[in-house]
């Protein structure tokens, strides 16, 4: 029974009753808002006034006074650390790490990302089991499914080529299986030797020219021959082999003379 000046339901403010016991913020204008203030537009419709940073409708009220912060969504209206993800934990876009400002927005919303990549960065409740990134100073790897310090993105820096399982290898493709441990990967079914693979997995080598991965007594590239069979396939000077074991400077006698083909090798 007290006036209202545009029929809102809210009573205009008088010499007995203020805005602060509920009368309308917004006398002039017609307005359903009822919980930071009364009787102002509300264009969600969550019970929080739209921000009037003019104060063209009231008194000036901004998102620092109790105005909605998410105008157009009624599911948030706080954003107490102002990362652009709401308070409210049943909304859309919920902050995760309220109260700390973040940009992850793949894993979980609003928490801190140090990569800038969408992945959160791990926390003692959120790790790397959860979706949490796997390479916090790495913005193009984020997963790490096997734990072998490969990313999955195979278009990211170093990517696992062997996704699921554990592996050292670097040489000829990162995360692979090395039992050697000589940086070369061992052959499967999708890489061969001839792809780069270690053509003796079970014996460390620094050959790189004819084959990957063999013992090389003169460390020129190039494999020592292995007539037997004993570190791998049975591999001939004829196959790529050194030529020359013990002289880095020849590797190749293409007409078998006993005379190396490099003309500024010994």
């Amino acid at each position: 029974g007290c006036g209202d000046s545009d029929s809102d339901g809210y009573s205009d403010p008088d010499g007995g009753w203020f805005i602060a016991n509920g009368a309308d913020s917004c006398p002039s204008v017609s307005g359903s808002s009822s919980a930071d203030r009364s009787g102002c537009p509300d264009d969600d419709s969550d019970g929080y006034s739209d921000p009037d940073p003019s104060g063209t409708n009231g008194p000036v009220w901004t998102v620092t006074d109790g105005a909605d912060a998410f105008t157009g969504n009624a599911t948030q209206w706080v954003d107490g650390d102002t990362d652009t993800f709401g308070d409210n934990p049943s909304g859309t876009f919920a902050d995760s790490c309220v109260g700390v400002t973040g940009t992850s927005d793949r894993d979980r919303y609003g928490c801190p990302d140090t990569d800038g990549d969408g992945y959160s960065d791990p926390s003692s409740n959120w790790t790397l089991a959860n979706g949490a990134d796997a390479f916090i100073s790495e913005a193009t790897q984020w997963r790490d499914q096997d734990g072998d310090g490969y990313g999955d993105n195979d278009v990211g820096i170093t990517p696992d080529s062997c996704v699921t399982v554990q592996g050292t290898s670097t040489a000829d493709r990162y995360g692979c299986l090395d039992p050697d441990g000589d940086t070369y990967s061992s052959p499967d079914g999708n890489w061969t030797t001839l792809q780069g693979a270690d053509g003796c997995p079970t014996v460390a080598g620094a050959s790189s020219q004819d084959r990957s991965g063999c013992l090389d007594d003169d460390g020129d590239g190039y494999s020592d021959p292995d007539p037997s069979g004993t570190n791998g396939p049975v591999w001939w000077v004829s196959d790529g082999a050194d030529a020359f074991i013990g002289d880095a400077t020849q590797w190749v006698d293409t007409d078998s003379d006993g005379y190396g083909d490099n003309p500024t090798g010994n």
